[in-house]
């Protein structure tokens, strides 16, 4: 069912008595095509819409199955990994191996993802990284198929596919699908209980209670990697509310009130359960700890130094364009041309040639666009201390997309000046191509990307934002040194960097060769090699000759310095 249910019918052709419809392609390859299909055809074009969705998802299987061996490890992997094993040790111990209770900060948060993905990506004949590289990417590629599925549920199949591309397309959420344990899975799963939330409202009151335990368990499970994911309890209660009220006038309330109350009460006790399984430490204190830890999270106390516009800051004292500036720059062009296309269906609802959507209808965008800008603007609000761009807040990316999605499929479809509607159903394609072509030239480290309109690209970006802010590219220095570096026979080359030992001492040492002839130590006058990325002004007045750099588009991400020749 579409959300524009108002859209007016198609007009009669005068040279066939069957009824035909314009159909527009929007962010495909041939969006500039027009298909005329008769009456009786909407399956037939659904069924395409469906298909082109599913070769999508089949082929950035296939392109994620050809790449993911490729991504170097960032900062956080390794907490992750040991935080995983913590977890399992708690459970087999029966309770009494404890060091998850106090693990670091992570403690504060679920390991829904950590513990499971620990478990599997050791069983996987792979590198213990690129196993949960894997599954990683694998998990990314689940949340860009529930987005899928919501745009075909708000929008219809057009929109949901166009959707999903869009996220794909999307190279800040595709990079991070990669190497990200927690802000990829939240956001996923975030997807899945969104999806839920709107399924299960369009049968208020009377929710099947099947519907009621999926709703509940996709919340909880959000809430199981990050505490945050409790507002999906409220966007659920939104969403049911909402569409009672949307769908019944004047309903019997009393009996209506108990009943959605009665399933919202059982989705959140499942959410609650849910969340706790792989939780040690709020198991302990399940109903006061996790208000705990969502309290800590909003106030983390860690202060790092920023870069931001150009200047220096401390993420505890930025200013409140933060956010709204990375999603500005980072986000592709394709959202800007869906944002003109909702501007002019809104226009079209004024002036007489859009129909208005229904109440239904304005419910389900309600809750997607609450779901896509109410924790930013709360975390603006409250002065939360933010930083690493917006990879915290990847979560609002999936409803956004959606929502683009459905604006691009409505406005194709609108009764718009024909001209104007493929005016920008091609220039979200033509968008969408470029970004593509930055994506593709900045592998792997696609989330270094910056829009060309408003960020300039890369180049324009560097020296202004944080590029490489999560020390993936320490990887290709490690294998240049590999490669390329020559030590005199017998000596062994010891190797540092700026950051953590493990980012260049895990893969220097994956060969019984590399383990031979470098060492991973900390910087000291006796260290023979430096390895140092762009961030916090790491490569800067470096005493050392520049062997190599790691470059995208003509921007260094990471340099490989000697500071002692191999002869001394």
């Amino acid at each position: 069912m579409s959300m524009w249910r108002g859209v007016p019918p198609p007009r009669s052709s005068s040279r066939s008595p069957e009824l035909e419809t314009r159909v527009l392609v929007p962010g495909a390859p041939n969006a500039c095509y027009e298909v005329r299909v008769g009456s009786g055809s909407d399956v037939r074009v659904r069924s395409r819409w469906d298909l082109a969705a599913v070769l999508l998802l089949v082929a950035l299987a296939a392109i994620i199955l050809g790449t993911f061996t490729g991504y170097g490890t960032t900062w956080d992997e390794a907490y992750h990994l040991d935080y995983g094993d913590l977890i399992l040790a708690w459970y087999r111990s029966w309770f009494h191996d404890r060091r998850a209770l106090d693990f670091l900060d992570l403690y504060l948060y679920g390991g829904l993802f950590d513990a499971p993905v620990q478990f599997v990506a050791r069983m996987l004949p792979l590198d213990l990284y690129e196993g949960r590289h894997l599954v990683n990417a694998a998990v990314g590629l689940a949340g860009i198929a529930a987005t899928w599925r919501m745009g075909v549920l708000v929008g219809g199949p057009a929109a949901g596919f166009a959707a999903a591309a869009l996220l794909a397309l999307t190279p800040t959420f595709y990079g991070h699908a990669f190497a990200n344990p927690k802000d990829i899975p939240f956001a996923t799963l975030s997807a899945v209980a969104l999806w839920a939330a709107l399924k299960s409202a369009r049968r208020a009151p009377r929710i099947p209670w099947l519907w009621v335990l999926a709703a509940g368990a996709a919340a909880g499970a959000a809430m199981g990697v990050r505490m945050g994911g409790v507002a999906l309890l409220a966007w659920l209660g939104l969403a049911w509310v909402g569409q009672v009220a949307a769908r019944a006038p004047r309903p019997p309330w009393r009996e209506t009130i108990g009943s959605v109350a009665l399933r919202f009460a059982a989705a959140t006790a499942v959410a609650w359960a849910v969340m706790l399984v792989f939780w040690p430490w709020a198991q302990l204190a399940p109903f006061t700890r996790p208000i705990e830890a969502l309290r800590a999270a909003s106030h983390f106390q860690t202060v790092n130094p920023v870069l931001f516009a150009g200047r220096t800051v401390p993420s505890n004292a930025l200013p409140w364009t933060y956010l709204p500036t990375w999603f500005a720059v980072t986000l592709p062009e394709a959202y800007l041309v869906a944002a003109l296309a909702a501007a002019l269906l809104v226009l079209g609802m004024l002036v007489g040639w859009q129909a208005r959507p229904s109440a239904a209808a304005l419910v389900e965008l309600a809750v997607l666009g609450l779901a896509a800008i109410a924790l930013p603007v709360a975390a603006i609000a409250i002065g939360s201390n933010i930083y690493d761009a917006q990879r915290h807040f990847l979560f609002a990316l999936p409803p956004l997309a959606v929502l683009s999605g459905t604006a691009l499929s409505a406005f194709a479809r609108s009764r718009a000046p024909a001209a104007l509607r493929v005016l920008l159903v091609c220039a979200a394609a033509a968008a969408s191509a470029v970004t593509l072509v930055d994506a593709v030239r900045l592998h792997p480290y696609e989330y270094v990307y910056f829009n060309r309109l408003i960020g300039g690209g890369l180049q324009g970006a560097a020296g202004r934002f944080e590029t490489d802010y999560w020390g993936a590219s320490y990887r290709e220095g490690a294998e240049w040194l590999l490669r390329e570096y020559q030590s005199p026979p017998g000596r062994v080359t010891t190797v540092a960097n700026c950051s953590l030992p493990f980012l260049t001492g895990y893969w220097l040492a994956r060969t019984p060769e590399g383990r031979a002839r470098f060492r991973t130590v900390r910087l000291s006058p006796s260290t023979d090699v430096f390895l140092a990325t762009t961030r916090y002004g790491c490569a800067s007045g470096v005493p050392g000759r520049v062997l190599h750099t790691v470059e995208r588009e003509g921007v260094p991400l990471l340099y490989v310095f000697e500071l002692r020749s191999p002869e001394r």
